[in-house]
């Protein structure tokens, strides 16, 4: 695994200098896959969002929607803020994942149970597995929330709509019931409200 995480590190700095890249392409494509290792899955998203660019993002379109509403939440992490940063000169595209975005939001966590069979099951299995413990980190809500807010930041509607939407469910109390779980979240959804109440005339 070292090795092959030294290539993707490879892969990414010699993208700014890479003249002809579609067999790269197509190996990062084929690591993306379902099938492959979560831990070459997340890595080979973060390096293909490196070295393409706007004309062949939609030919990896499928992959990158999937691997958003993806229940491992390192591929999710990894397909939101890969989106977020090729955002600027794909836009019109990752506009179409609005949908994908919000369901990486609404997403729920995997169980304690799951987690710890998963985590303990690493033990007994090959040195290469430990890619494939289940993380319970609720990071990917942040970076969901964060690409949401890029796509919707120019219609000021949308963004109260959301803001109401993550905020009203939490009126128990800190996370009672709410849909965020992130503490990052809810530090960006208090940014972005404080926006709006600046914008306000």
């Amino acid at each position: 695994i070292a090795l092959r995480q030294m290539v993707y590190l490879v892969i990414k700095e010699l993208s700014t200098i890479a003249e002809d890249v579609i067999m790269v392409t197509s190996s990062l494509m084929k690591d993306m896959q379902p099938k492959s290792e979560l831990t070459y899955r997340a890595n080979a998203i973060r390096a293909l969002c490196k070295i393409i660019d706007a004309s062949m993002l939609p030919s990896v379109e499928r992959f990158l929607k999937a691997a958003i509403v993806d229940k491992t939440p390192s591929i999710s992490s990894a397909a939101l803020v890969s989106s977020y940063h090729l955002f600027p000169a794909g836009k019109d595209v990752i506009k179409r994942w609005a949908n994908e975005v919000h369901e990486a939001i609404n997403c729920k966590p995997p169980s304690f149970t799951s987690s710890a069979s998963s985590y303990l099951t690493s033990f007994s299995s090959n040195t290469s597995s430990y890619g494939n413990t289940v993380s319970t980190s609720n990071i990917s809500q942040y970076h969901a929330l964060g690409l949401v807010y890029l796509i919707r930041q120019h219609d000021r509607m949308a963004v109260t709509k959301l803001i109401q939407q993550l905020a009203g469910t939490g009126r128990g109390g800190y996370g009672g019931g709410s849909v965020l779980r992130s503490s990052f979240a809810y530090c960006l959804l208090i940014r972005f409200a404080a926006k709006i109440l600046d914008e306000d005339p």
